[in-house]
């Protein structure tokens, strides 16, 4: 039978959306990365540095309790316990995520710890990027804002101790699986006939 390839054979990890007042995303922590900020294939500049602006990566394993969307592009769902996804965290969120890491376990991170992030307000921006109005804590007000409006969803970001050894052995055979990878993409394949 044949094979039908796809238009692309690059796959991404799902992106955990925030989209919604009372949102909840839980992660078993597989590894997180920081990375220059990209638009357009270039880095982004912090105006006021002049250096490059930085985000942070956070790759886990869903867990029950998340009703925040995960997806790439146009398709997006809930993911199903145990799906690969991740965080991408900028600006408030990356500091959050680092206040959060200060005071959990003395700044120590375990493969399958658990990362909350629970949307708790939404903040409109005019087409400059400033703040238009208050902090808005009701999803129904949301929703009558214009849907040209653009409208960022921020909550808080809390670790936990990983306790549920199946939860914590997944975790672990994620991070395995992603190291085994690194090392196969480091060490090339010379014997690849069509490289």
């Amino acid at each position: 039978m044949a094979i039908e390839l796809p238009d692309s054979t690059s796959t991404s990890t799902p992106v955990i959306k925030s989209q919604r007042i009372g949102e909840v995303a839980r992660i078993a922590l597989v590894r997180w990365e920081q990375r220059p900020m990209l638009k357009d294939n270039k880095e982004v500049i912090n105006t006021r540095t002049g250096k490059p602006r930085y985000e942070m990566i956070v790759h886990g394993l869903a867990l029950p309790g998340t009703t925040a969307m995960a997806g790439i592009g146009d398709r997006q769902e809930v993911p199903a316990p145990g799906t690969p996804c991740r965080f991408i965290l900028r600006g408030g969120g990356f500091g959050q995520w680092i206040e959060a890491r200060k005071s959990h376990r003395g700044n120590k991170l375990l493969v399958g710890d658990i990362v909350i992030r629970t949307i708790e307000f939404a903040q409109a921006y005019d087409a400059q990027g400033a703040p238009k109005g208050s902090r808005i804590s009701d999803q129904a007000e949301v929703e009558r804002l214009p849907r040209s409006t653009t409208i960022g969803f921020y909550g808080p970001i809390t670790l936990e101790t990983g306790a549920d050894p199946a939860v914590i052995a997944a975790a672990e055979a994620a991070y395995r699986a992603w190291q085994d990878n690194q090392r196969i993409e480091a060490a090339g394949d010379d014997d690849d006939e069509f490289a």
